[in-house]
């Protein structure tokens, strides 16, 4: 090849839009037939069985792993073969290993019963997820990259959040070993393959079944979704791929092959589907027809991961020949627009001297100096090639930054994630604190027309429990990449599993985000679930119940002097005691009333994390109250006496009093002993004689009457 040149002109002045085809001619010495579907290049460097293999997203990187401990994942040039990073952590071998969407992340699951999370530039572990109790099989990350899920043959899946390692939910169902797992791409749905050969479909959100699908009569070992979301592929040791309706989980096709299935996934455009087996081929078909688009043949052992690279240029496959393969799919030039890299795939041209390349700008393309392509730049070169199939040779100069050759496309939001943190001492946001959301866009931006408190605001939509709350940007900024959105949490807020964030950027009124050439920012971007270092506690805990719980002493029928009467103070979630000593004025005390006299029980030891509050009080003597004790409405906090949460609300205090307790009687020692069976009171005083007046028709009488005294 001696010479590449751009043949296209963008449809306005110097700068391509949106969905614009840029295309590039590329002049070889003499005609050339291109081929597609080839071998460009194995990675040798494993010594057990290759299990996954993926592609960082920028198609850069290959990650793969392999059935062993040491030298279990390896990170490798995808251009040129060379090992970047060999990832050393699992106890025991790894099961399979993807990327982060951002690629700044690589988890791997392995026979260690962990998951594993990974540095993906510098390879350092970061931290290992601990709960199945059986090797993990499977692992994906969602599609924003917030959280990880992952398949074990404990015949569980686990749902963690990405960010802190926490387990956010346990999916039950399967029957047997769960292998593979994969999340659509809106972030919706989960999907898990296992080998009680059944494909089970569950809610992202809510850990809820949805459906399951079933036709396989072997076991599963592989599940994905297309691009779009609108279908799931699973592969089977039964020798067939299914394609089933997303939406419906009803079966669209069936491709039945002679060998076992160990994998398949969908090409970027959804057209194509590619597969592994058990035969040792890696086979491309039609996703529309199921009919077979091409075989490639070069492994020595079953094979069992491949997948297209993200501009779909490109395979990758891992087999049991302990080798990684790349394939060309076809033959491409590597542009670099802006910062990014890009690719402009064959078009045109076999058996001439001239070759077409086409890209097509996509949404968050920017390049103000002007489209480049670096030297020497044809990638799966090994496709083109002269009469006598011997490979072109590539030797023509760079094409430096084209000013001809622009790219300008509205801004997108590459993604949405919370900036803030707890303040110090909390473990949750409290009433007052604020909740900051960062948008952060494919260029720098500006935001203008807004105003505080008003129409004019840009804001986020959050869920808070299962409250809707509103995160606002009401000040203008300019010329930055990112937008920050503040909430202030409620009185009220109560969020155990963190605040998400809902889908789009709305602009009211006058407010605008635009880039420097004035293009209005696309506001879509996906959704953000719930994160368990965002938890909102501005609940205050409430009095639930007050009552005695105390019993009268044994032989008695009432409490007597001496006897200690428990009031118990229920909350309405687990409190703390604090700043409380015994004698003094930091107490927590209730009112009592006792017959006509007030009294109060009292709590003098702190207590930790529980649900109740005990007072006590002991009667007194001379305490008489046959109706039972009532208790005044109020607890009541002394100096530095406390009642607060976990979240360090303070809890209201009060409740509505408690009328007389009839089974809360205080009566005199004598008396009470008396009434329940026991001897009469014992006499003390003065007898003395009386005359009663008689009764009418009757003769008066003389009589004695006895005073008796406590």
């Amino acid at each position: 090849m001696t010479s590449v040149a751009f043949t296209s002109a963008p449809a306005s002045g110097d700068t391509y839009a949106l969905g614009e085809a840029v295309t590039v001619r590329a002049t070889a010495s003499e005609p050339v037939t291109v081929s597609s579907y080839g071998e460009v290049s194995t990675l040798v460097g494993h010594t057990k069985w290759v299990l996954g293999v993926a592609f960082s997203p920028d198609g850069a990187r290959i990650a793969s792993a392999a059935n062993s401990v040491e030298n279990g994942i390896k990170v490798w040039d995808a251009a040129t073969g060379a090992v970047i990073h060999t990832l050393n952590g699992h106890t025991d071998p790894v099961r399979w290993v993807t990327y982060s969407p951002d690629g700044t992340r690589i988890v791997s699951s392995a026979a260690d019963n962990n998951v594993i999370v990974w540095d993906g530039a510098t390879g350092s572990l970061l931290r290992t997820l601990t709960g199945h109790t059986a090797v993990v099989h499977g692992v994906a990350y969602s599609p924003e990259g917030s959280r990880i899920v992952s398949a074990s043959a404990d015949n569980t899946v686990k749902v963690w959040d990405a960010a802190t390692g926490s387990l956010v939910a346990t999916l039950t169902g399967h029957t047997d070993r769960v292998i593979s797992v994969a999340y659509s791409p809106d972030g919706s749905r989960v999907a898990s393959g296992a080998d009680d050969t059944t494909v089970r479909v569950w809610d992202a959100a809510t850990g809820s079944f949805v459906a399951t699908l079933s036709g396989h009569t072997n076991v599963i070992r592989t599940v994905a979704y297309s691009p779009d979301g609108s279908k799931i592929v699973s592969g089977s040791l039964d020798s067939s791929i299914k394609i089933w309706d997303a939406a419906t989980g009803s079966l669209e096709r069936t491709i039945t092959y002679t060998a076992g299935i160990w994998s398949a996934s969908f090409s970027p455009d959804g057209t194509r589907i590619v597969s592994g087996s058990r035969d040792s081929a890696v086979k491309v078909w039609d996703a529309d027809t199921g009919s077979e688009i091409a075989t490639l043949s070069g492994h020595t052992g079953e094979v069992r991961s491949a997948v297209f690279s993200p501009d779909g240029t490109r395979i990758a496959s891992g087999a049991q020949d302990n080798t990684v393969k790349v394939w060309g799919v076809v033959p491409f030039l590597a542009l670099t627009v802006g910062a990014a890299a890009r690719a402009a795939v064959y078009d045109s041209g076999s058996g001439t001297t001239e070759l077409t390349f086409r890209y097509t700008v996509r949404a968050g393309d920017n390049d103000a100096d002007g489209v480049s392509i670096a030297r020497h730049a044809l990638g799966n070169a090994s496709l083109v090639a002269d009469a006598y199939g011997i490979a072109l040779v590539q030797a023509y100069d760079a094409v430096a930054d084209s000013a001809g050759h622009k790219v300008d496309t509205p801004p997108v939001v590459k993604s949405a994630a919370f900036v803030s943190s707890y303040p110090p001492g909390q473990v949750a946001y409290r009433e007052g604190d604020t909740v900051t959301v960062r948008l952060t866009f494919s260029e720098p931006v500006s935001l203008t027309g807004v105003g505080a408190g008003g129409a004019n605001e840009a804001r986020v939509a959050l869920t808070v429990g299962t409250a809707s709350r509103t995160a606002v940007a009401a000040a203008a900024t300019s010329g930055s990449a990112t937008v920050d959105l503040a909430y202030t949490v409620q009185a009220g807020d109560n969020d155990a599993d963190g605040v998400a964030i809902e889908g789009g950027l709305v602009l009211g009124g006058t407010a605008a985000v635009r880039d420097a050439d004035g293009n209005d920012a696309v506001p879509a971007f996906m959704a953000v679930p719930s994160g368990a270092a965002h938890v909102v506690d501005a609940l205050a805990p409430s009095i639930t119940d007050v009552s005695v719980v105390s019993s009268y002493p044994p032989g008695q029928s009432a409490y007597e002097a001496g006897d200690k009467i428990a009031v118990r103070v229920a909350f309405s979630e687990p409190v703390s005691l604090t700043g409380v000593d015994a004698g003094g004025a930091n107490e927590a005390r209730v009112a009592l009333t006792v017959g006509a006299a007030g009294r109060t029980a009292i709590a003098t030891a702190a207590t930790s994390a529980s649900e109740t509050v005990y007072l006590n009080y002991v009667v007194r003597a001379g305490d008489n109250d046959g109706d039972g004790v009532a208790i005044v409405g109020g607890l009541v906090l002394g100096g530095t006496a406390a009642v607060r949460d976990d979240a360090g609300n303070d809890a209201v205090l009060a409740f509505a009093s408690v009328a007389d307790i009839p089974r809360a009687k205080v009566l005199p020692g004598e008396f009470s002993a008396w009434r329940a069976g026991g001897h009469a009171p014992a006499a003390s005083g003065r007898c003395g004689r009386h005359s009663a007046r008689p009764r009418s028709g009757e003769p008066g009488a003389l009589g004695r009457v006895c005073v008796f005294f406590r």
